[in-house]
């Protein structure tokens, strides 16, 4: 039981000094952590089941003009195949992306004013009151609203999926005068649903027909400078006051920046502004739009050529343009602004809907992780530009816990033999020695074989326990103390016993019987801590005479009693008697 004690407080203390002897092993560490979560998202799919959703994709140019009271012009954009949803009952997201929201006027770029605050006020109030009109038994709640200048998102969830969806952020990019103003640009937000990670980005490229290489410029600057920090999380949920869930952290960004493409799927909305190609006469677009000839014009829509190209948008996909383009409109009607006072711009697909899917994950690895149910556009008559919808069915991932400690425990048992193997392995051939019977004032000897069975070299060492100031008893020595053995080396530390009649004195009135006792600690650094005993009989007739001189002086002193200095005048007492019996 005394040498069990010593070892457990011996293990429940020296955390803190076994800091210092594996601060070097460190960064293996942090090698095998990441090593772990990479495993994790390959193998994925072992603890984890998919379901569907469905995401309304709707992104409008508005001109900075208001809508009209009629609420039917909205709810035909944003709910126009309702009435053939299977359930009646709207999908589960809603994206909804605004340009051009307020004027592009000096004042509204150079600052946040009373005009674009009133006017995200006046949308948002606008879009909740459509949902609600429009659904009776279904609510919806605005997850995050993000503006910059005339650029607007908005995200509505339904109330059935709100406590799912956690780690919410937003960001923003100006790429609009002087690089720097929001009158060009985008805005972008980032959730998690269930264990799904999902990226919305509502964006307003540069225009004009010869612009393009600007657009593609737009583009590239959004994608390698917009980054959704961690500082986000708080600021970014005012509109989720609900209960978000904490979901494991193997398989999170939570605790770091993350940027558009670190991300399952990637959904990229707005006016983009390419048109069709510069090798095409602006008349001859007037006259096959009159002719419904889309093929022709995608073939020299400059989006698709750029994507085609990699130029832009790699790896990104989009619905077949099967409507009309939707720029440039005269207000108030369904005919392309060619009036003779005005600017003469050839029809575009300027308002687009793209998405990506990362390959790399486990729960968007397949080809059927995005399926297309609509893209269209909406006769709504109040902007330049005709507002455009898709509405996309992904597939979202979600945990099981218990597959997931299966899998977890698996790769933590790899870990645990590549760190074995690795590991300084030394071994003690005896951790039990007996030096038999002693007396006092003779030294005796025995011995500790060590032996480095790894493979690696080992470095070792005995410490002090708990907080003791030597690495054994004042009877002990051990020769050598420390040393570096290399593979298949070993040494023999040789034990040595000697007792002093002071020291015999204080081991018998430490113990009932003449047992003599240490616990040897031997550390190997980077490696595990080994524990020897080394226990000897004090030679009866030694331990009576001590004891007999103790009664014949009548030092009469309780010795379970007895304070410290008490204890060391009966010992120097004693001592003096013994040295001169012996």
């Amino acid at each position: 039981l005394s040498v069990l004690s010593h070892i457990l407080s011996h293990i429940s203390t020296c955390e803190g000094d076994m800091m210092d002897a594996t601060a070097s092993v460190a960064q293996p560490e942090i090698a095998y952590q990441k090593w772990i979560k990479k495993q994790l998202e390959k193998r994925s799919a072992e603890f984890s089941e998919t379901h569907p959703i469905c995401i309304f994709c709707g992104t409008w140019n508005v001109g900075a003009l208001p809508l009209d009271s009629d609420f039917e012009d909205i709810r035909q954009w944003l709910f126009a195949d309702n009435a053939t949803n299977k359930t009646g009952s709207g999908y589960d997201i809603y994206s909804i992306g605004l340009q051009e929201m307020v004027g592009l006027n000096v004042m509204n770029v150079l600052m946040t004013n009373r005009t674009t605050d009133e006017a995200v006020v006046y949308w948002i109030q606008k879009l909740t009151s459509a949902f609600e009109l429009e659904f009776s038994s279904v609510k919806y709640r605005i997850l995050i609203e993000k503006h910059m200048v005339g650029i607007f998102l908005v995200i509505f969830v339904k109330e059935s999926l709100f406590a799912s969806v956690s780690d919410i952020r937003s960001t923003m990019v100006a790429t609009g005068a002087l690089g720097i103003m929001g009158n060009k640009g985008a805005v972008a937000v980032r959730f998690e649903l269930n264990n799904t990670s999902i990226c919305i980005v509502n964006a307003h490229f540069h225009s004009d027909k010869d612009s393009l290489a600007i657009r593609n410029q737009d583009y590239h600057t959004i994608v390698d400078t917009a980054v959704f920090t961690c500082s986000d999380l708080a600021s970014e949920s005012s509109y989720k006051d609900g209960g978000m869930l904490s979901y494991l952290a193997e398989l999170s960004n939570q605790s770091e920046d993350v940027t558009i493409f670190d991300h399952d799927y990637v959904i990229w909305q707005g006016d983009l502004n390419y048109r069709i190609g510069e090798d095409i006469d602006t008349r001859e677009v007037f006259a096959r739009c009159n002719t419904g000839d889309w093929e022709y014009l995608k073939s020299k829509d400059q989006l698709n050529c750029e994507r085609a190209n990699k130029t832009v948008f790699a790896d990104f996909h989009e619905g077949s343009l099967t409507f009309a383009p939707t720029y440039k409109y005269q207000p108030g009607t369904d005919i392309y602004e060619c009036r003779p006072d005005k600017k003469l711009r050839a029809p575009a697909w300027c308002d687009r809907v793209l998405w990506h899917v990362n390959n790399t994950s486990a729960t968007t690895s397949n080809n059927h992780a995005v399926k297309l149910l609509h893209y269209s556009r909406a006769n709504l008559h109040h902007s330049d530009h005709k507002p455009v919808s898709a509405v996309l069915r992904i597939e979202v991932r979600q945990v099981v816990a218990k597959a997931l400690k299966q899998v977890y425990q698996q790769l933590l048992h790899s870990v645990d033999k590549w760190v074995n193997a690795a590991a300084p392995k030394l071994t003690v051939v005896n951790r039990l020695v007996d030096v038999g019977t002693v007396t006092c004032d003779r030294r005796y000897s025995a011995y500790l074989e060590v032996k480095n069975e790894g493979s690696v070299m080992a470095e070792w060492l005995f410490i002090p326990k708990n907080h003791d100031t030597t690495v054994c008893k004042s009877w002990l020595t051990l020769q050598p103390s420390d040393g570096i053995l290399a593979p298949e080396e070993g040494v023999q530390v040789v034990l040595g016993v000697e007792l002093s009649a002071e020291e015999a004195y204080e081991e018998l009135r430490n113990t009932k019987n003449n047992r003599l006792e240490d616990v040897l600690i031997l550390r190997v650094l980077k490696g595990s801590d080994l524990f020897c005993v080394v226990s000897a009989d004090l030679e009866e007739k030694c331990a009576d005479n001590v004891r007999q001189l103790f009664e014949k002086k009548k030092i009469g002193v309780d010795m379970n009693t007895a304070t410290r200095e008490e204890v060391t005048n009966v010992t120097k007492v004693v001592c003096d008697i013994v040295a001169n019996e012996f």
